[in-house]
């Protein structure tokens, strides 16, 4: 797969997104599973759904990896704005 070097930054951008987002996913983790009870940490990970996101934003960071790790990347030239 050909990528431009503006596609490759983009898909860099939305790598940088899903890890965030799965950052603040285990944050939130942490620090409900040290403030709630098992039972209302449980219900907020699996029946909120968390559970579910968490590992749908891991498959899409790893669709993204393999997509720029198979890609061969060219170099463009960016037309200039004028004033």
């Amino acid at each position: 797969m050909i990528l431009t070097d503006y596609e490759a930054r983009k898909y860099q951008d939305e790598l940088a997104s899903c890890r965030e987002k799965m950052t603040d996913i285990l944050i939130e983790m942490e620090l409900r599973r040290d403030r709630d009870s098992d039972e209302e940490f449980l219900r907020w990970w699996e029946e909120e759904g968390n559970l579910k996101k968490y590992y749908a934003l891991k498959g899409e960071c790893e669709r993204i990896e393999e997509k720029l790790m198979n890609a061969q990347i060219e170099q463009t030239d960016h037309p200039r704005m004028l004033p």
